[in-house]
């Protein structure tokens, strides 16, 4: 739900069955695609890159190849840092390196824990955003209660969709 707890502290609460207590740091970068059942199957065109607020900078690694060969060992991989930088409140994604191309061709921006009357940019450009309820478990069905939106312990979150460039870009969080 996005509820800030300071560390170093043991916490005790409620985890019930349906519900999965996630805690992440402050700053962190989390990407995900979307589910696939087997290493065959494709996910979908969209990379998640969910940006935690917090106090702390943080520098992330993202790295794909092909998954089948050893290709990567040729500098046939796609690779590039995300910054989230605390203090000019900005994510900032490297140009890429490797000669694979990403099979992603957008990139959902997810802010979690930030004002949520904040905007982004890129470049002279606002981004269009929307608030959203997020959620780590997804529904089984319509009728499963662990998905349905607008559940007390979601969370709403910032987000914004843009094309997967290979140059380098950087995104302002506008408060």
């Amino acid at each position: 739900n996005d509820e800030p707890y300071e560390g170093n502290k043991e916490l005790i609460l409620a985890n019930p069955i349906n519900r999965l207590n996630v805690f992440v740091k402050g700053g962190a970068i989390i990407t995900m695609q979307s589910p696939v059942q087997h290493a065959a199957e494709k996910p979908s065109d969209t990379l998640y890159l969910h940006i935690y607020s917090g106090k702390n900078s943080n520098t992330f690694m993202y790295y794909e190849d092909d998954g089948n060969t050893y290709d990567h060992e040729k500098g046939i991989y796609y690779q590039r840092n995300i910054t989230y930088n605390a203090s000019t409140n900005e994510i900032v994604l490297d140009k890429k390196s490797g000669n694979h191309t990403s099979k992603f061709k957008k990139i959902k921006v997810i802010l979690h824990g930030f004002d949520p009357q904040s905007g982004l940019s890129m470049g002279n450009s606002s981004l269009n955003t929307n608030v959203e309820f997020f959620n780590f478990l997804n529904p089984i069905s319509k009728f499963d209660p662990i998905g349905a939106a607008g559940r007390a312990d979601q969370t709403k979150c910032i987000t914004a969709v843009i094309d997967h460039q290979t140059e380098a870009m950087v995104i302002k969080i506008k408060n």
